[in-house]
């Protein structure tokens, strides 16, 4: 007598264990239906759905991928930087409305060159609270105020979704204040670090601001194009119709006329990979 035993259609195998072949990779299924589609495997041939094999690049194809997104990144720097070109006179229209304001501009300059290096002043803020002692009354020796303040927030979210007659009234308020002081702790160590700064721009000349704006600017626009080359181009090259088979796209303009939600959908898959190799190279 045999017994038919059934085999997944699209086996994952323990794809996030560290020593998985497929760690880095992952479906990517977009349509009504498309994640459970019964011939994926086969060739499916439904028009709604589209079904994509998505894994980050090999160091060989990360190689390539960085040269040609530091050829755009050299290329939007130049663009830029040429009088005459669109990127400039737009860059250099916008910074002219502002310094026409004068004076009256500098707190909207300052403003923004603070703002570029806000996430790495709130990152030092955090860290610095977090380092804080506990000094209340029984706390062990060494132990940290915050120390588990993200299981404190995700235990008062869990609190906050129930009906307030259920929950525990005096462990919600606890938290609520905790948390506060947390938040509260951090946005004063922000402004503690932000502050020697701010009096030094806000004391400069207009045309010194403009000049480190219009620095800022053109770093920040030129990061964003390195990025876009280097995700695009990975996902021309590492995007394929099955696990391991052809590639999806078969040139840089299909992939730039696919429907916008295969790019949403591709945006988000390739995120989570490589937040997946980041957690993995952190540990």
């Amino acid at each position: 007598m045999t017994t038919d035993i059934e085999v997944p259609l699209v086996p994952v195998p323990a794809a996030r264990e560290p020593r998985s072949l497929y760690r880095y990779s992952e479906w990517l299924h977009v349509g009504d239906g498309a994640e459970d589609c019964p011939s994926l495997l086969t060739g499916c041939v439904d028009d709604a759905h589209v079904h994509a094999w998505c894994r980050l690049p090999n160091p060989l194809q990360e190689r390539e991928i960085r040269e040609r997104a530091l050829a755009a990144k050299a290329r939007k720097r130049r663009q830029l930087l040429t009088e005459g070109t669109d990127l400039n006179e737009i860059l250099e229209g916008e910074l002219d409305a502002i310094a026409a304001e004068g004076d009256a501009a500098i707190p909207t300059l300052v403003t923004e060159l603070l703002s570029r290096e806000w996430w790495k002043d709130y990152l030092e803020a955090v860290r610095e609270v977090r380092d804080l002692d506990d000094t209340s009354e029984g706390a062990e020796e060494g132990a940290k105020l915050y120390a588990h303040i993200e299981e404190d927030k995700a235990r008062f979210a869990r609190l906050a979704a129930q009906d307030p007659a259920d929950r525990n009234a005096d462990e919600f308020d606890e938290l609520q204040a905790h948390i506060k002081a947390h938040d509260d702790a951090v946005d004063k160590t922000v402004e503690n670090l932000t502050s020697p700064r701010r009096a030094v721009l806000e004391a400069s000349d207009i045309n010194d601001l403009i000049d480190q704006t219009r620095r800022k600017r053109i770093e920040t626009i030129v990061s964003d194009e390195f990025m876009h080359h280097f995700s695009i181009h990975s996902w021309l090259s590492c995007t394929y119709r099955q696990r391991d088979g052809q590639l999806f796209f078969t040139d840089l303009a299909q992939l730039e006329n696919a429907a916008p939600e295969v790019l949403l959908g591709l945006r988000e898959t390739y995120a989570d990979l490589e937040r997946v190799a980041q957690e993995a190279q952190g540990n």
